[in-house]
């Protein structure tokens, strides 16, 4: 089975001028996966790490990206997600520029 997995840049926003604004096709060392695509489902730790970077909380992305805050947190949890959700949180994502950068200590303690 094709493996399928998104990663998105956690030192800056993605282009807007790319096909794609919320995927990376290839895999780099400075990236670290935010979705799974064959568990249909976000890594948990990086997608905590990206919403905390950008000053999200789980309610403020959930209206911002138009889904349910249900289905944040169950997203937050690494259980299977619609592709739908999936498109709609990573693009508003990759539309806030990070505000800071989390170093190695605090990405630890996060994980």
């Amino acid at each position: 089975m094709h493996e399928t997995q998104l990663s998105l840049d956690m030192q800056r926003p993605l282009s807007s001028t790319t096909s794609s604004p919320t995927v990376a096709a290839v895999p780099d060392s400075r990236r670290e996966w935010i979705w799974d695509g064959e568990r249909q489902a976000f890594v948990a730790g990086t997608l905590r790490e990206a919403m905390l970077v950008r000053g999200f909380t789980p309610h403020s992305l959930a209206v911002s990206a138009r889904v349910a805050e249900s289905t944040m947190y169950n997203a937050l949890a690494g259980r299977p997600t619609r592709l739908r959700t999936a498109r709609r949180v990573l693009e508003t994502l990759a539309g806030v520029e990070p505000k800071f950068e989390l170093s190695r200590l605090a990405r630890a303690a996060t994980s």
